[in-house]
């Protein structure tokens, strides 16, 4: 049976991308005395450079990127990163950021169906904990779910195989027994359907020909007839194992 079901928190339980290109804009609006030779439009597209060259980089963890994005704004205009500067912008931008979220739709009644069916949800995102934590709790998540993860806990980022492991033992489930659900094919998909997780792809982003999700929602409770068709499944497999005996 399945045991347990694992979310990524960005794009899959909340609107995150399409809060932050409002809140970038919105941020370096209100910032450009740091830059007064640059439009809100030239930052914005400073922050795409460095958004490619650090986030992009497997070698950088995503929390670590999340700061690093900041100087390297400052770098790519021959600026020296000025520290107390960043803090202010960083603290504005997350303040800003938080207040626009909203849940993606379905997501209570998938975690309401869980919660009735005795089934662990979990929460593995790449990110930092304070920052994603602070999601949670203003969208109200953090009281549904038995277990979070972020990258800084566990010390790796989606897809290593020791992200989803780390939060499966803490879940006390096997691969077999868990789903994952997640917004990016290579991060949440591929890394979970590797060691043998069901993987729930949402929305279209990624899909190039090659989806090796199980299934695509765009409604999170949409996932609830296949929980429900894969348990069926597997308990009509048991049977019949038990039959043969």
């Amino acid at each position: 049976m399945i045991k347990a079901v694992i979310f990524d928190l960005d794009d899959t339980l909340c609107n995150a991308s399409e809060v932050m290109e409002k809140t970038l804009r919105t941020i370096f609006e209100e910032n450009l005395s740091h830059y007064p030779d640059k439009t809100v439009e030239e930052m914005v597209a400073l922050n795409k450079q460095a958004f490619k060259e650090i986030f992009l980089d497997p070698s950088i963890s995503v929390p670590s990127a999340s700061i690093l994005i900041w100087f390297r704004i400052f770098e790519l205009m021959g600026k020296k990163p000025p520290i107390k500067a960043i803090m202010r912008i960083v603290e504005g931008y997350w303040e800003e950021n938080t207040k626009q979220l909203k849940t993606t739709p379905g997501t209570f009644e998938l975690l309401d169906y869980l919660k009735e069916n005795k089934i662990k949800i979990g929460v593995l995102t790449n990110g930092a904990f304070i920052g994603q934590a602070k999601k949670l709790a203003i969208l109200g998540l953090d009281e549904k779910i038995d277990c979070f993860v972020a990258s800084d806990m566990c010390l790796c980022d989606k897809p290593d195989p020791k992200a989803f492991l780390y939060i499966l033992s803490k879940m006390d489930a096997l691969p077999h027994e868990a789903i994952m659900v997640g917004d990016r094919i290579d991060n949440d998909i591929n890394g979970a359907k590797r060691l043998g997780m069901k993987g729930i792809l949402v929305g279209n982003k990624g899909i190039s020909g090659n989806n090796s999700a199980d299934l695509v929602v765009q409604n999170l409770r949409d996932c609830i007839p296949f929980v429900e068709s894969l348990n069926k499944k597997i308990e009509n497999s048991t049977l019949l194992q038990d039959f043969q005996y």
